[in-house]
């Protein structure tokens, strides 16, 4: 069955040219549509992933950390006049599978007739593993993200100047995020 059989029952179908020239717009209408939308439905799962960037999300865990910690000092103070002041040493660190590939390559070297000398190299060749998306795309396979790594801890409250209040305070962070007492600093208000 030729295209021309499939254009003469079709020209039976709809009686008249003009009826299969706006059968066939209408088919490539069709097909245009299909192709920006699947354009378009890819915009915003892009869009969405450069608003998380690191920077957003380091500054959303400092948010976090300082709420919490916060909530900790107003326990231990019994007022809710805490200020907490977290930073980071680095944001968040991403762990992706891959497979590493060792080898060791033998170059044997001949000057001279029967001096021979013989190299050994040893090579390591490291590929990260890759997945397909819902959207074809291909990206690294993440195992894992590791949390920020806090820097330093400052708060400021009430009491923060007595030395047994400071250092229950000292004790509480340094165990909560498993960083050394040098690395925070609690201190009292002015004129308190």
């Amino acid at each position: 069955m030729g295209i021309e059989t499939v254009l003469a029952g079709t020209k039976k179908l709809f009686k008249g040219e003009k009826a299969i020239k706006a059968l066939f717009i209408a088919g490539i209408v069709g097909i245009v549509l299909i192709f920006l939308s699947t354009f378009l439905e890819g915009k915003p799962k892009q869009t969405a992933a450069a608003a998380e960037s690191g920077t957003d999300s380091a500054e959303a865990y400092c948010a976090m950390l300082e709420q919490k910690l916060g909530a900790i000092v107003a326990d231990i103070t019994a007022s809710n006049n805490v200020r907490v002041f977290v930073t980071l040493e680095s944001g968040a660190e991403y762990v992706y599978a891959n497979e590493l590939k060792q080898g060791t390559d033998t170059v044997e070297d001949t000057k001279g007739g029967d001096s021979r000398k013989v190299q050994q190299k040893d090579s390591t060749e490291q590929n990260y593993i890759l997945v397909e998306g819902e959207d074809g795309r291909k990206t690294a396979l993440l195992v894992t993200e590791l949390a920020p790594k806090v820097q330093g801890v400052t708060v400021v409250c009430d009491k923060g100047n007595q030395p047994a209040v400071a250092e229950q305070i000292t004790n509480a962070i340094t165990t909560a995020l498993h960083i050394t007492s040098r690395r925070v600093c609690v201190t009292g208000r002015a004129g308190a």
